[in-house]
């Protein structure tokens, strides 16, 4: 069963968490402490799956805890739970939490939040990644990109559009951003899908102080891995351009079209995760399709690493679920025309397209059963006049 520590400093709350959760006793395991120092002493003797704080407590604020709780215990969800907390805490949460919780919450509300974390990790199944994903506050990002926001930021003329734009080409600072908008602390009644939108919301003087202060982004560093970070970054801006057209070809409405462009753009960042921490060397594997050789060196794949993170980061489902499928989308529980039929198609192209055209062998790397249970099968064609027509393909400008 899986196990939740909550932590209050004041009891009536405490006292109406366990009232609130008594009803859930066959799902959850659940422990209460007041205050900090007596949940680190609970997490000394007994492990827990998911930890739920709040943030203003006197002696250790939720902050420190949480941060006490990613060093010392990894592999522990942490999730921070406030009615008022200003922004310079919210802030520091983003290194220290996973997600941001508004009091009050409603009970099917949060045991929804435990439920999909717990889900995830048992969807991961790998003790080592689970830990390290779950101790990780950022995804490292292109060194020229990093460099580029550090500038705009510290410019007495950097702007807003500036910033967000750069955020938008990187995908580990899209990945963050989008992580930070929609926690709960913005109070939006919809998820945030686009990098640029998502810096308009946070503003300029936050976005300044969350690259120059906070330390949310941090640089790739070429040495320490074994992942082509630009490849990996064109690869997946491609990807991200192409299922946004493709989505619009197909009639989904602007939300969607707007997801299936991030959902492109983050597909793959579980390469980051597995190159960071199990050193799969990418660089020299000739290997493909990628996702079969990590099998037989890790048992999960980049896809299911990438859900993982995003997952307990809070991002929005149809996000998750095209990460998660995007190579295997018969086996998704979504079986309609989605964000994740978008960039399972798109990669495919996008591995396949040159300047002569697509291969054929983009029908080895596509559902062609899933496509045609949706009805689209017969529009592979197009899809592949798109690509050339986006991509400036000698093909395309011959046409």
């Amino acid at each position: 069963m899986s196990s939740i520590l909550f932590v209050d400093d004041e009891p009536n709350i405490l006292s109406g968490i366990r009232r609130m959760m008594r009803p859930y006793r066959d799902i959850f395991d659940f422990e209460i402490a007041e205050g900090g120092q007596t949940a680190l002493s609970l997490m000394e003797q007994q492990h827990f799956d998911i930890l739920v704080s709040d943030m203003r407590m006197p002696g250790m604020n939720g902050v420190e805890l949480l941060k006490k709780a990613r060093e010392l215990y990894p592999d522990t969800i942490r999730l921070a739970l406030s009615g008022h907390a200003e922004i310079e805490m919210e802030l520091e949460c983003a290194q220290a939490a996973h997600q941001f919780l508004a009091k009050p919450i409603a009970a099917d509300a949060l045991v929804t939040t435990l439920q999909s974390a717990i889900d995830l990790k048992q969807a991961l199944n790998h003790e080592q990644l689970q830990s390290a994903i779950s101790g990780e506050c950022c995804l490292p990002s292109l060194p020229t990109l990093y460099q580029e926001i550090l500038n705009e930021a510290a410019s007495p003329e950097g702007t807003l559009q500036g910033v967000g734009n750069i955020i938008a080409k990187d995908v580990g600072m899209s990945a963050k951003i989008l992580q930070l908008v929609n926690s709960a602390f913005f109070g939006l009644s919809r998820h945030v899908s686009s990098p640029a939108e998502a810096a308009t919301i946070l503003g300029i003087d936050i976005l300044k102080s969350l690259v120059l202060s906070n330390g949310i982004f941090k640089a790739f560093e070429d040495s320490a891995h074994t992942l082509d970070l630009e490849q990996l970054t064109h690869f997946s801006q491609k990807t991200g351009i192409l299922a946004g057209k493709l989505a619009k070809a197909e009639g989904l409405p602007q939300k969607q079209i707007d997801r299936s462009m991030m959902c492109g753009m983050l597909h793959q960042c579980g390469k980051l995760i597995l190159a960071s921490h199990l050193k799969l060397p990418y660089e020299t594997e000739a290997v493909e399709p990628h996702w079969q050789w990590e099998i037989e060196n890790t048992g999960i794949t980049h896809a299911q690493a990438g859900a993982y993170l995003l997952g307990i980061w809070g991002l929005p489902n149809p996000i998750i679920d095209a990460v998660m499928f995007y190579i295997h989308p018969s086996n998704s529980a979504n079986q309609t025309i989605s964000e994740l039929t978008m960039t399972h198609i798109a990669s495919a192209l996008i591995s396949c397209v040159s300047d002569t055209g697509v291969s054929r062998s983009v029908e080895q790397l596509l559902d062609m059963d899933y496509l045609e249970k949706l009805g689209i099968n017969t529009h592979l064609d197009d899809w592949k006049q798109i690509t050339l027509e986006t991509f400036h393909t000698q093909e395309a400008k011959s046409a």
